[in-house]
């Protein structure tokens, strides 16, 4: 763990991941970047928009029995509403991102690919990709926009730019394929039930002061009648793990947007 101060406002900064080459000060919103023992101010970061979620920078939780920490985060927009990507610190030393939107929570960590990878151009849904060997299917794509970043990140974050993703799934995996760089950056995970995570230290609520209470809906594919839960009234969509469907949540009627 690496402390420092703020060059801007004099707070006081720690950078808890030896990945984390840029933080965004708590207190005056300062992007710093880190360069040896110094910290450069890189200007000011946009302001995060107000959103549903019940996490936060230094909510803890654990995947495959390993504890994380939430460092992190990334807001970007797209069509359908926001989502966030929060970078998260494993106790021993590796980060990963969970990635919450659309009613699902997946952590995932970027991989090395050897094979060239399809232009996004190229990419419909349902189209199959092939990476590295194996077969995956297109299930969204979107062109989404950053709005800001938050707390210890491994890369610089810039308001107003816009990247173009696709997700894929199969093999019990989720993919990302991120186009924000040449060649793709991409992401390999997991689906996770948000009961799985077993996250605390989670965002407190107006009303309650304390830690949400969480009440989950259940019911089943419309597709293939898999069992599925949104925990959230702010849910739009869920992607079911045993067929790949994209189902569209409004209210009490289900519809599957894309399979």
């Amino acid at each position: 763990m690496k402390r420092a101060t703020c060059p801007s406002c004099g707070a006081p900064v720690v950078f808890r991941s030896q990945a984390s080459l840029y933080v965004v000060c708590d207190f005056c919103r300062s992007i710093l970047l880190r360069s040896g023992e110094d910290l450069q101010n890189l200007g000011r970061m946009a302001d995060l928009l107000e959103d549903a979620s019940l996490l936060q920078i230094g909510s803890e939780g654990s995947f495959r029995a390993h504890h994380f920490a939430v460092i992190g985060r990334i807001q970007l927009r797209y069509a359908a509403g926001t989502w966030n990507e929060w970078h998260i610190l494993f106790d021993d030393g590796r980060s990963a991102w969970l990635a919450e939107g659309a009613g699902e929570y997946i952590v995932s960590a970027q991989v090395p690919v050897h094979d060239p990878l399809p232009a996004f151009a190229t990419l419909s849904p349902e189209a199959p990709v092939m990476v590295d060997g194996r077969r995956f299917t297109v299930t969204d794509l979107k062109t989404a926009r950053c709005i800001a970043g938050q707390g210890e990140l491994p890369f610089k974050v810039a308001a107003g730019y816009d990247v173009n993703t696709a997700d894929l799934r199969g093999h019990d995996r989720f993919v990302t394929l991120d186009y924000s760089e040449n060649p793709p950056l991409v992401f390999v995970g997991q689906v996770v039930a948000f009961a799985d995570l077993q996250l605390t230290n989670l965002r407190p609520t107006a009303d309650s002061g304390g830690a949400p209470q969480i009440a989950a809906r259940a019911f089943n594919c419309p597709h293939c009648a898999a069992p599925l839960q949104i925990h959230s009234p702010a849910i739009e969509r869920i992607g079911c793990d045993s067929c790949g469907s994209i189902i569209g949540v409004e209210n009490e009627n289900l519809r599957v947007l894309a399979q």
